[in-house]
């Protein structure tokens, strides 16, 4: 089984979730984040998670942290790969958006002409960080191609309605293929922001760091069919949706030092596993420990009842449409 004899290719989207035994870390999984650990005291040994599917078969279905009192808004996410989670009491909202590049570009690049000088150009940045590249796969297509990989940070303020400041984080994860024969998007990046209104920033950080540290990417349809095709593995539902939580295991073995499949940003999910629960037909992130039936101790209700073998019914999206 692969997820037995991969040596690591790169270990969210975002990436994420653990279950597997630790393995080293290789040279190209070098992570490209400079996230810090979240300084405030993680509040519960638990948080809920919600899973995301999309219709479009490109896109990759996100796995991601709603924190009580948030609501998660896909009305962009089937055509663009964008979502974001608000703050129903107040202004505080997480927001995560892919980008595809035809040419060839870089997180740096990416920051200062498209963030910086355009879309938001009336923000004032502070505390950039840049880093890269480095050699690492490409997302969704770990095991055939590798690209450059280059990251991009700030903090900013900014005026919104005219009297409102705003305060907010920014993360870019970008890679990039130079191969000429390459017949997809050569260059895309993942862009993360946190932002709230100043006088709220510190009490809102907590939640909008565990948003986005939670992040986790299933495979696409278009992913596992690709991948599949490769493998020439029989084409259908059941060897779908097995293939795909054997991606799913990989990714988890990847994620057991923080390691994430691409982008590789650190994650509380080093600590943390997705686990499901047929008590309650509900996800969570639970701490995670080596236990001898492999099940896990349910947040809410007595007993090792959580199950970090994610069910077939969650890669229904790999079912045939015709």
């Amino acid at each position: 089984m692969r997820k037995i004899i991969i040596t690591l290719l790169i270990g969210v989207f975002f990436v994420a979730g653990c279950g597997g035994k630790d393995i080293e870390q290789t040279d190209q999984t070098e992570d490209v984040s400079h996230d810090t650990e979240v300084s405030s005291v993680v509040k519960s040994n638990h948080l809920n998670y919600r899973f995301i599917i999309p219709e479009n078969s490109s896109i990759w279905p996100i796995g991601i942290h709603v924190p009580e009192g948030y609501a998660v808004n896909t009305d962009s996410f089937d055509s663009n790969g964008a979502l974001s989670v608000n703050k129903d009491s107040s202004y505080a909202r997480f927001q995560f958006s892919l980008v595809n590049f035809k040419g060839h570009s870089d997180a740096i690049l990416y920051f200062d002409r498209v963030i910086k000088d355009d879309t938001m150009a009336s923000s004032d940045f502070i505390l950039e960080t840049f880093d890269g590249p480095i050699f690492t796969p490409f997302p969704g297509e770990e095991d055939i191609t590798h690209s450059e990989a280059t990251f991009a940070s700030a903090m900013y303020t900014r005026t919104e309605n005219e009297d409102i400041e705003v305060t907010g984080e920014i993360w870019i994860y970008w890679f990039d293929v130079r191969e000429s024969e390459r017949n997809k998007a050569a260059s895309m990046g993942f862009v993360l922001m946190s932002e709230s209104t100043t006088t709220d920033w510190e009490d809102n950080k907590y939640n909008l760091d565990m948003i986005r540290k939670s992040i986790f990417f299933l495979p696409s349809k278009t992913e596992v069919d690709a991948k599949m095709e490769r493998a020439e593995l029989d084409p259908k539902t059941y060897s779908k949706t097995r293939f795909a939580k054997e991606e799913i295991e990989l990714k988890e073995l990847q994620m057991r030092k923080g390691i994430m499949p691409a982008p590789s940003w650190k994650t509380i999910l080093n600590k943390k596993v997705p686990c499901y629960s047929d008590k309650d037909d509900s996800y969570y992130l639970v701490d995670y420990i080596d236990t001898p039936s492999g099940l896990l101790p349910h947040p809410t209700i007595d007993g090792m009842t959580v199950d970090p073998n994610l069910p077939d019914k969650l890669f229904f999206y790999l079912e045939d449409e015709h």
